[in-house]
């Protein structure tokens, strides 16, 4: 089974403190098992830790498998994305798929990206 992996989920506290999501995420669960690699960061209380972030992003993308795997773009701390994006290209040997949300059509696409040709060679694979 595929797997979708999120970086982050944005997320905001109630006044009653409860953590609440600020994106339906629920359409990439088309596209495979989804794991968010981070906890949503209140940054009002607690800053970003960066090592901390990168160990979790490492060691949650050790079983990404660029062939079937996708990396949801767009969504995070733009430092953990960063991160992420770096580590499934150096997975995949510069190959790799992400899925960004399509405001048009309303629902998340895979890019499927190649880092080892020409940004003209490089092609989008539509669900």
């Amino acid at each position: 089974m595929s797997k979708v992996y999120v970086v982050e989920v944005p997320a905001r506290r109630s006044p009653s403190g409860k953590v609440l999501g600020l994106r339906d995420i629920s359409d990439a669960y088309r596209f495979g098992q989804v794991i968010t690699l981070l906890p949503s960061n209140d940054e009002d209380t607690k800053p970003f830790d960066f090592i901390k972030a990168c160990n979790d992003i490492l060691r949650g993308l050790a079983d990404f498998k660029p062939e079937n795997d996708y990396l949801m773009a767009g969504m995070g701390h733009p430092l953990a994305l960063a991160v992420a994006v770096a580590e499934v290209a150096r997975c995949g040997e510069g190959q790799f798929s992400l899925l960004h949300w399509d405001a048009r059509r309303r629902k998340y696409s895979p890019v499927f990206v190649d880092m080892t040709k020409s940004p003209e060679d490089m092609q989008e694979k539509r669900a």
